[in-house]
């Protein structure tokens, strides 16, 4: 056994961290929970980040940067998105430090912000909150960028470069005019990461997986976008049977609202609940309008298609 490093049998973590750090890869910081990346272990990074970078943007995609701070208000839009790590977000609260009286360094309690930024755990909130001032048509479409980026999450236990506080990483978000584009970009990109031997290894396992879930979703979205069209076939034909307008403008409406969330939107599930909501809202407002004009089940077979 090599000298200054633990048996992998007798502790694997002890292992993995003695052999980060015998590597001169990295060591651990002042900062609790995070880590110095030395000049060996960044250097990987490079490489790392240079491939990809370049595999990236022989697909089209550009990148691009977004800021470290984000308002606690977009993280409460997107109150499910949050779900996850909500408990390992660090917030800013102040923007000024004092000394005070004893010469000590203390957060000046007059410099309290009208809101709370998060530091950046992930960027979908405000890249899609940016995203919408962008895309006004199918025109601006699509969008593909990718970002080179480190996110904070306060882990309550850490490892050298599995498990840290903060962390350097890549995210791209694209958005697509149809749904359809949106799966093609994204088997786009799990192919590009399928290696070219043929050999069986854990990359073409995960790849395997991932194409999987890629049809899941494909399923999904054209279920729900076909849910959204019967909906929309029923309010029209009782609108033409001389139903309460108003209602069925709210119906037409909604249904419209899950066309843009499945269309401009990529396949990640960011838009999965609000989707669900507004297909139980439809579900729940056509039963009910179903019950007081006396239309049966049996009866929504018959429905003529519009063209």
């Amino acid at each position: 056994m090599s000298k200054g490093i633990t048996s992998r049998k007798e502790n694997y973590s002890q292992w993995y961290n003695d052999i980060v750090i015998k590597a001169d890869l990295a060591e651990n910081s002042g900062v609790r929970g995070s880590m110095v990346i030395k000049p060996y272990g960044y250097a990987i990074w490079e490489k790392i980040k240079e491939q990809l970078d370049k595999m990236f943007k022989e697909t089209g995609h550009v990148n691009a940067y977004f800021p470290l701070f984000i308002p606690k208000s977009y993280f409460t839009k997107e109150a499910s998105h949050v779900d996850g790590f909500a408990k390992e977000c660090a917030i800013v609260t102040h923007y000024r430090l004092k000394t005070n009286q004893n010469g000590e360094i203390v957060v000046d309690e007059n410099a309290k912000l009208e809101e709370e930024l998060i530091v950046r755990p992930t960027s979908e909130t405000i890249i899609w909150s940016t995203y919408k001032k962008w895309i006004h048509s199918y025109r601006d479409l699509p969008i593909l960028i990718n970002q080179w980026a480190n996110v904070v999450r306060w882990e309550m236990r850490t490892r050298l470069f599995l498990r840290t506080s903060e962390f350097l990483w890549q995210e791209g978000h694209t958005a697509h005019a149809t749904a359809e584009e949106a799966i093609a970009e994204t088997k786009q990109q799990i192919a590009e990461i399928k290696s070219s031997d043929g050999d069986d290894s854990r990359i073409d396992s995960a790849t395997a997986e991932l194409d999987a879930i890629v049809v899941a979703a494909e399923t999904a979205t054209s279920d729900i976008l076909s849910a959204a069209e019967n909906i929309q076939e029923v309010a029209w034909t009782m609108r033409e049977d001389g139903a309460t307008e108003e209602g069925f403008d709210r119906l037409d409406a909604l249904a419209t609202d899950i066309y843009m969330a499945c269309s401009f939107q990529d396949i990640t599930g960011q838009r999965t609940t609000k989707v669900i909501n507004v297909l139980q809202y439809l579900e729940n407002r056509v039963s009910a309008m179903m019950n007081i004009w006396g239309i049966q089940d049996t009866d929504l077979a018959s429905l003529p298609k519009r063209n």
